[in-house]
């Protein structure tokens, strides 16, 4: 596990002990970011299920303004400030972690007025809890108009292609994951 691009390019990560943590794959965090790259500088990121913080380093990496780490596993926030040690973003102001609970989280982030460019959404697969987290984005408004949510899933689960106000635009398959693409309103 990787920084794939970005100042921060080559760095190794430490992974999780166990199967407790699933870390997104470098092949697939690569096409992930191929697919935003255009759009990920000077983003706002959303990281819910944040685990070892891989897709959110990776958006620091490539320029992104602010990241914003959720997990509600002390195991996995541990892991995630090692990373962002380990890539000497510890240091920088263009993060915040919430050891927190995803729809704490989501509540919070409204009252302190933050809105997002991208979210990603990685809950332990058979969790379901992509349709809860998507009604709380659109319930609190934390999204902003031209913003993107992306779902990262087992291949065997199914994810309807319209959540309440998103309606997905994008997916892709790699070995047993999936990449699902959302945006607000109408599509591209």
């Amino acid at each position: 596990m990787r920084v794939i691009s970005g100042i921060n390019k080559g760095v190794k990560l430490f992974g999780p002990d166990g199967m407790d943590i699933r870390p997104t794959s470098d092949r697939v965090k690569e096409a992930l970011f191929d697919i935003i790259s255009f759009d990920i500088s000077g983003s706002a990121v959303l990281d819910l299920f944040s685990g070892t913080g891989a897709l959110g380093i990776e958006a620091l990496s490539r320029g992104a303004d602010l990241c914003v780490f959720v997990d509600n596993s002390k195991k996995s926030i541990e892991l995630l400030r090692k990373n962002l040690k380990k890539t000497h973003m510890d240091g920088n102001n263009r993060f915040l972690i919430l050891n927190m609970d995803f729809e704490k989280a989501i509540c919070y982030l409204k009252q302190k007025e933050i809105l997002f460019d991208f979210v990603f959404i990685d809950p332990p697969y058979h969790d379901n809890l992509y349709y809860k987290a998507t009604e709380l984005l659109q319930e609190f408004e934390i999204l902003k108009d031209n913003g993107k949510v992306i779902l990262e899933l087992g291949s065997d689960i199914h994810v309807d292609n319209k959540i309440g106000g998103l309606i997905c635009y994008k997916e892709k398959r790699y070995g047993n994951t999936l990449l699902k693409f959302y945006t607000k309103g109408n599509l591209l």
